[in-house]
């Protein structure tokens, strides 16, 4: 796009063509710059940074060290340290007393409550080992770039066309964050920043419709969406993971006290008592798989509790998608008692606050007017990003798809 091409198309003047295009460059972080011949160059911030460190998701990078990455991190390191111990200690424990229980005399006084304990941990061990088999053999997805793909459809299902509005809509994330987002995305994908008539700034990727047009043509068959099989699947091994790790845990510690309340007092222990040997035994095969297990429930419970906090994050993310898509649903006015009525319990503990800070900065950005009807409603009225919305909408007609891309 060149400044002749607005030029003829709005009627303004070269000179209110360039204070346009500054400042929309101030407004939406940008730079748009006017070359010797005419024609709109457009340079993202740091682009050289966010092309390096591409990662198009509303949450932070992998290696960034936030505090959420670095609890899961934590986690994910604690969950192989006890997966790894208890399973040691389930083998070692398991063919210890399969061992005991046979070196015991039949004509031991013991030897009935051995033989019961011997077939009740081997049906523990199968029941341990079905499960372990089965986690070992469900497809587990693979997530990768998730985030990605999510944004790509929906970039596809609005004719390649969006703005900035309805990226925060749907992703959630703040202003700043879709800033950069939508450079990246500009980056990657050779996205184009249009300005309509009516002044508004969009975001079109042509060569991404090009690109998933020829790959859904007739000739060609669709692919089915097993997006819900693949999330089901990562649930369920999920479950099944935290199922064994709970099982094998409550199996150590049983087996502990089993071995400290049964074993111990067998005969062929009592020439032993007196040795340090038996101290270390006990150590070994009592102490330590039930600080263990104790330890992975301590490790479990607070685990509990730090999802809860990162689960805060989420409904402030939440509640950020609900706003933004509650008034491009209906952005000529909104109020803030509206919000706390839908979905109470994905709200956030402050959620009051939240509402009214990101009303606010709509406010900031579109100019509207507001209205207090007491002190904990107020009235917020959007009638330029109504006009903003329109324009897009607008604008979005007038491109114009295959029919096989209509039908999804």
């Amino acid at each position: 796009m060149s400044v002749a091409d607005i030029i003829a198309e709005t009627g303004l003047s070269y000179t209110e063509v360039l204070e346009n295009i500054n400042t929309l460059s101030k407004l939406n972080d940008i730079q748009l710059k006017v070359t010797e011949s005419g024609n709109i160059l457009y340079y993202p911030q740091n682009s050289r940074e966010y092309a390096h460190n591409y990662a198009p998701s509303p949450k932070p990078g992998l290696l960034e060290a936030t505090p959420q990455n670095i609890l899961n991190c934590l986690i994910s390191i604690s969950k192989i340290f006890f997966y790894s111990v208890l399973s040691f200690y389930f083998i070692i424990s398991s063919g210890f007393i399969i061992v005991v229980s046979f070196l015991i005399p039949v004509d031991s006084h013991n030897y009935k409550k051995a033989r019961e304990a011997r077939i009740n941990l081997l049906e523990g061990m199968a029941g341990v080992i079905r499960l372990l088999i089965h986690a070992a053999t469900v497809k587990k997805p693979v997530n990768k770039n998730n985030n990605k793909k999510r944004i790509v459809k929906f970039i596809l299902s609005k004719k390649g066309v969006i703005s900035l509005p309805e990226l925060i809509s749907f992703t959630g994330t703040t202003l700043e964050r879709a800033n950069k987002l939508i450079n990246i995305l500009l980056i990657k994908y050779s996205g184009i920043p249009l300005v309509t008539r009516a002044g508004t700034l969009v975001f079109q990727f042509p060569i991404l419709l090009e690109h998933y047009a020829l790959s859904k043509a007739p000739e060609q068959p669709c692919k089915a969406d097993t997006g819900k099989k693949e999330n089901h699947n990562a649930d369920q091994s999920r479950e099944q993971s935290r199922t064994i790790l709970i099982y094998l845990a409550l199996f150590n510690m049983f087996y502990g006290l089993y071995f400290a309340l049964a074993f111990y007092p067998f005969s062929f222990l009592q020439p032993y008592s007196h040795a340090h040997y038996t101290g270390i035994v006990l150590f070994l095969l009592v102490i330590l798989p039930l600080s263990f297990s104790v330890l992975f429930l301590i490790f479990r419970a607070v685990s509990g509790i730090v999802k809860s906090i990162i689960g805060e994050a989420r409904k402030t993310e939440h509640l950020r998608q609900l706003i933004y898509s509650d008034i491009l649903k209906a952005p000529e006015s909104i109020s803030t008692a509206l919000f706390p009525l839908i979905e109470p319990d994905k709200f956030p503990k402050n959620a009051g606050i939240f509402i009214r800070s990101t009303l606010d900065e709509l406010a900031v950005l579109y100019g509207s007017e507001i209205d207090a009807l007491d002190d904990n409603n107020f009235i917020y009225h959007f009638e330029e990003l109504n006009r903003h919305i329109n324009d897009v909408n607008k604008f979005r007609k007038n491109i114009h798809l295959p029919a096989y891309l209509h039908e999804e």
